[in-house]
């Protein structure tokens, strides 16, 4: 009877995922017809003529050879960069489906929606967007590809070498195809202090501050400097400027910005309100369901504030 239970929840698990997958197609393939937009003309001619990778400003050498790749194979056609876009997004739907599986067992939660509802989150979320439909964007979801992956494998229990080595390879290829993943390491920290492994905690600190090390030094001696782009306008920015950025940032996850401005805070704070009311309703549910439900949640918590910081 167990193993029928276990056979009939692999089943229901798989016809979710299809659905998931048949459901990301059905909303998104109708818009890959449309045409390249700003960046993308010049980017898909740069890799047209031969010039693979663009370092002027960023270094993000992974998205560029995707760039090659796709012309290589498909041609300049604007819908194969946005087919490829998808291809790359519904992986990474495919991903947070098996992470939330994986995070419920390292976590010793008993929640089964828990994967689906994030796949499904994961999946329709508005912001998604723009590495969905402007072909440069692809960099985003390489980088959330690997981030994923890495997770996937923290939370595993192979060997602590298989671990090192597949998380060291995988990082500096997040780092290379989009460099907002690089908070990562903290995460990889966290998970190793959860599962009490000292040894994993020095490793992982070890795998980090190398693959930073070798991943700042090749952005140097390729594009010239080790801050630029977006990221050299971190160091000059104010405090103040910052704290205003990540108050955007909050109200940006859940409507597009506004022309008027007290429009944009009464939203603000109204979604805030329902935020607290939902959060603190999800707080007595969480604190019953016991100590892993109350991990999982403060290390989702951190994970969230991480990234939002940085993409502020």
């Amino acid at each position: 009877m167990a193993k029928l239970h276990a056979l009939l929840f692999h089943h229901k698990q798989l016809l979710i995922l299809l659905l998931l997958l048949l459901f990301g197609v059905a909303i998104y393939l109708p818009w890959t017809d449309k045409s390249l937009a700003a960046d993308d003309f010049k980017v898909v001619y740069d890799v047209s003529t031969g010039k693979i990778f663009n370092f002027n400003g960023f270094f993000r050498p992974i998205a560029d050879l995707s760039f090659w790749l796709n012309v290589k194979v498909w041609g300049v056609g604007a819908k194969s960069f946005f087919v490829t876009n998808l291809l790359i997004h519904l992986l990474n739907v495919l991903l947070v489906f098996l992470l939330g599986q994986r995070m419920l067992s390292f976590f010793e939660v008993k929640n089964q929606w828990f994967p689906t509802l994030a796949a499904l989150f994961f999946l329709c979320y508005p912001f998604h967007n723009e590495p969905l439909f402007w072909a440069v964007g692809r960099g985003a979801s390489m980088a959330a590809f690997f981030a994923l992956s890495i997770l996937y494998i923290a939370m595993g229990n192979q060997s602590i070498k298989f671990r090192a080595v597949s998380i060291s390879v995988l990082y500096l290829l997040g780092l290379m195809a989009y460099e907002t993943i690089l908070p990562l390491f903290i995460l990889l920290l966290i998970l190793a202090y959860f599962k009490k492994e000292r040894r994993l905690i020095g490793v992982s600190t070890i795998i980090s501050l190398g693959v930073l090390i070798v991943y700042f030094l090749l952005r140097n001696y390729f594009s010239g400097a080790v801050f630029q782009g977006y990221s050299e306008g971190i160091i000059h920015l104010k405090p103040s400027l910052w704290v205003e950025h990540i108050f955007k940032m909050l109200a940006r996850q859940w409507f597009p910005p506004l022309q008027n401005s007290t429009t944009f805070l009464s939203l603000s704070f109204g979604v805030a309100l329902v935020i607290g009311v939902v959060g603190w309703w999800l707080l007595k549910k969480i604190r019953s369901e016991g100590n892993g439900a109350i991990k999982m949640t403060w290390f989702l918590l951190i994970t969230w504030l991480i990234f939002m910081v940085v993409a502020s």
